[in-house]
């Protein structure tokens, strides 16, 4: 509920800045949306270079889009509940160690995220297993009661 609220507040914010707004200021807010939706396109594999897509742009926004690309990535790094969820963590961790240019700590962090998540996946995976084996052998006890 949190997470709705936010955003409702965001679009709140939004709106009243749009009365207001400058030329140049709607500019660079649709610069920042283009950027979320490269970002989202990349996660859908429709480009690999993403740095290549962010020079396509007009120069006196391309910043604006980077910053509208990274949050679009790093929306989409999140602890998976399903193999695809984790392979776009993945692929998004990737994207933004490109869009850093492969920075040291950029990539420290990044390594780390990846590590964090891999972890969650192993661990996620061997509770799914005990609780399997349980269930089994739970199963079985009912069976040989009966």
């Amino acid at each position: 509920m949190a997470e709705i609220k936010s955003t409702m507040d965001l679009v709140m914010e939004r709106a009243a800045r749009f009365g207001k707004a400058t030329k140049e200021e709607l500019d660079q807010d649709e610069a920042e949306k283009t950027g979320m939706r490269l970002a989202a396109s990349y996660l859908n594999g429709e480009f690999t270079d993403i740095n290549q897509k962010i020079s396509e742009q007009d120069a006196s926004v391309q910043m604006v889009c980077r910053r509208g690309i990274a949050q679009g990535l790093l929306r989409n790094i999140s602890l998976p509940r399903e193999e695809m969820q984790a392979e776009r963590s993945g692929k998004a961790i990737e994207a933004v160690l490109e869009l850093g240019g492969q920075a040291g700590d950029m990539a420290t962090i990044c390594q780390e995220l990846g590590h964090i998540l891999g972890q969650y996946n192993q661990h996620r995976e061997q509770i799914y297993q005990q609780l399997e084996s349980q269930m089994k052998v739970q199963l079985e006890q009912a069976i040989a009661h009966q």
